[in-house]
């Protein structure tokens, strides 16, 4: 991965964790997304779930280069499961690109690749794992 994406990347991360609406705002679009979506997330401790999410994006960045700290989480998220399938990691990046959008001060077409480039190795590496599993 380029170094431009991966500091424009972080840049952004730093300022959309820095507003206590961003994954308010992530959560809300990805969960109406979907019937399917918003099933899975009824009854779910939205407090807990969005610290394990900041968690899990901190494995996604570095999938890249280190796809094993992934393993845990790709797994959990496997057929055998959670069940996620394969094709709601584009509506999870779709709707996390509209909360960096609407959070993102900053926010261009740059910052979107950014996030993209640096998120697809962690989705892929998910993917993987659920075909695999």
């Amino acid at each position: 991965m380029n170094d431009n994406y991966l500091q424009t990347f972080n840049d952004s991360f730093q300022r959309c964790t820095n507003d206590p609406e961003f994954l308010e705002r992530f959560y809300e679009k990805f969960i109406s997304c979907s019937t399917e979506i918003k099933k899975m997330f009824t009854n779910t401790n939205m407090k807990k779930q969005k610290k394990i999410l900041l968690k899990s994006m901190a494995f996604m960045m570095h999938a890249n280069h280190s796809p094993e700290a992934l393993t845990k989480t790709a797994e959990n998220h496997d057929k055998h499961h959670l069940n996620i399938k394969p094709e709601l990691y584009i509506l999870w990046l779709d709707s996390m690109i509209e909360a960096v959008k609407l959070t993102d001060p900053y926010f261009s077409n740059e910052v979107e690749l950014a996030w993209r480039v640096t998120m697809q190795p962690g989705i892929d590496c998910m993917v993987r794992q659920y075909h695999r599993s």
